[in-house]
């Protein structure tokens, strides 16, 4: 899986809430109050994950290696498996890490920022 960087991603979000109507009696002003809240909710999940990701030490495992799976990320950390995958998973989405395999897709190989 492929993915663009996080302020091109929030541009995609952000023209196809813009092209969405508001609901049935919502107002339009409504409607782009609870994006704007949305957004921020989101970008706050992110600054936290990151943190959490730099306090165990995801990213300098990552950083300049080949590239792990969620077991062997976990097994280098010395943090649970599931953390792991967890962590890989929200930081793909987000689009800060790039499957690699998606094939493997349940072991998230991975690799340094912007590719897992």
């Amino acid at each position: 899986m492929e993915v663009g960087s996080v302020d091109a991603q929030a541009a995609v979000h952000e023209q196809a809430a813009a092209s969405r109507p508001a609901p049935e009696g919502e107002s339009a002003e409504a409607a782009r109050v609870a994006e704007r809240l949305m957004a921020a909710a989101v970008g706050t999940l992110d600054i936290l994950v990151i943190a959490l990701g730099d306090r165990l030490g995801y990213y300098r495992l990552l950083a300049g290696r080949e590239p792990l799976t969620a077991p062997s990320l976990a097994a280098a950390s010395r943090t649970a498996p599931r953390y792991a995958r967890e962590w890989l998973e929200q930081q793909a989405v987000t689009g800060l890490l790039e499957v690699l395999d998606p094939v493997k897709s349940l072991t998230h190989a991975a690799t340094g920022c912007g590719q897992a």
